[in-house]
């Protein structure tokens, strides 16, 4: 038998919305940093192609900005491994921290949001600087016609500026839950 008072209430579906979309982003940067420690070959190449700007058409002036070191594509690809590793973590370290604040005070929820709002800002200033403006501008990412990660990147920065925002946002004035 139906039984409107056990709905739950909006309170409880925005929160759980934030929950598990921040669930979601953590399981993103988690499962792309291992997948870059576990098959490191792959992408380091990626990240060759576009420090070493040999993908670009020759005749550009800006090739004097390539980096021909082997130990600092090293450090990019590695900082870029730690960032996802470090974004993910954290971000999934606040989805614990929202889900046992879940049934709690506004108040206490809201207090919860730390650590999801650190790691959304992280992995938003990441796809800003490592893809868009390091590679994407500095190397000039965007004329390869083979390693050109920008609407990936693009799309990721995006998702991320408009959960963001709603992560943030107080959530309704409802106080109190139904049961399920």
């Amino acid at each position: 038998m139906f039984n409107p008072a056990k709905i739950p209430t909006l309170l409880f579906w925005v929160r759980l919305s934030k929950v598990l979309i921040l669930l979601f982003f953590s399981l993103y940067f988690l499962l792309t940093a291992l997948d870059n420690m576990l098959d490191y070959e792959a992408n380091f190449q990626f990240v060759h192609h576009i420090v070493f700007m040999d993908s670009i058409p020759q005749g550009s002036p800006l090739h004097s900005r390539a980096w021909k070191s082997h130990n600092l594509e090293l450090l990019i690809y590695n900082c870029l491994i730690a960032w996802e590793g470090s974004c993910g973590s954290i971000l999934f370290w606040g989805t614990g921290m929202l889900f046992k604040n879940l049934f709690r005070s506004r108040e206490d929820f809201h207090r919860a949001k730390s650590w999801g709002t650190i790691g959304l800002f992280l992995g938003l200033c990441g796809w800003l600087f490592f893809f868009i403006l390091g590679g994407g501008e500095w190397f000039q990412m965007w004329r390869s016609p083979a390693f050109n990660a920008l609407p990936q990147a693009f799309r990721m920065a995006i998702l991320t500026l408009v959960f963001f925002f709603f992560f943030v946002q107080p959530e309704p004035e409802e106080n109190r839950f139904h049961q399920m």
